[in-house]
């Protein structure tokens, strides 16, 4: 898990893996947060439209989490999505793509950006967003 967070690169691979490592997170929460999850300080908010059997939760934030939780709360609206459907600027030439923050990124999108990081993190088992998720403790 170490390895995995420390070699990510991009804003959006930060949030991706900080949030599935460090909050347990699966796939279709990763895919569904908005700027509004993340409004009650020292918690992430699972509600229970994203949350896997509709049952909603509070995750609390780690050290580890709390800087990617407070650029997320510096940058997002709070209908914006965590990780946005991404689109290129340029058709046909292909060179800068931007954010589409209204629209969530697919789950294809999410597998390739976990496996691209697991990869250039040398894990020699293939990762998926389900896979890097660690379980967050109960109380």
């Amino acid at each position: 898990m170490v390895r995995l967070l420390d070699v990510v690169r991009t804003t959006r691979e930060r949030r991706a893996i900080y949030l599935g490592v460090c909050a347990g997170l699966r796939s279709a929460e990763l895919r569904g947060l908005k700027g509004r999850h993340f409004e009650r300080m020292d918690f992430v908010w699972v509600s229970a439209d994203i949350a896997k059997g509709k049952r909603e939760r509070w995750v609390p934030i780690s050290a580890e989490l709390s800087p990617v939780v407070r650029e997320i709360r510096l940058t997002l609206e709070s209908d914006d999505y965590v990780l946005p459907a991404q689109r290129w600027r340029d058709p046909g030439v292909n060179r800068e793509k931007i954010d589409k923050r209204k629209h969530p990124m697919s789950p294809k999108a999410l597998w390739e950006l976990v496996k691209k990081v697991g990869e250039r993190a040398r894990i020699a088992s293939p990762l998926h967003p389900h896979r890097c998720a660690m379980p967050t403790p109960t109380t």
